[in-house]
């Protein structure tokens, strides 16, 4: 993740097969989300490929909303990515 001003950008995470469906991305995203609040950070952005449905739910479950598409944006693959964003709230006690 990046963190540039009052914005973060998570770049990548990933989760070895054999350890999905267990909470890990969900933490991992989590934890980008409080250390992007800790650096200042009022919002969080993050590209997504259009068909990692998993990914893509998992962004939503966590407050990620679409902003943007991206036409072939993956040059492995071509594929198209969705960009999402969160707005961070002001940390307190009760946040997390």
């Amino acid at each position: 993740m990046w963190v540039i001003l009052d914005e973060a950008h998570l770049t990548t995470i990933a989760v070895h097969p054999s350890y999905r469906r267990r909470g890990l991305g969900s933490y991992l995203v989590r934890l980008a989300i409080d250390l992007a609040r800790r650096n200042q950070a009022k919002r969080i952005t993050l590209e997504v490929r259009e068909t990692n449905i998993p990914a893509l739910e998992l962004y939503q479950k966590l407050g990620f909303v679409r902003k943007g598409f991206l036409r072939r944006y993956y040059g492995d693959t071509g594929e198209n990515g969705i960009v999402m964003w969160r707005i961070l709230e002001v940390e307190t006690e009760d946040s997390c």
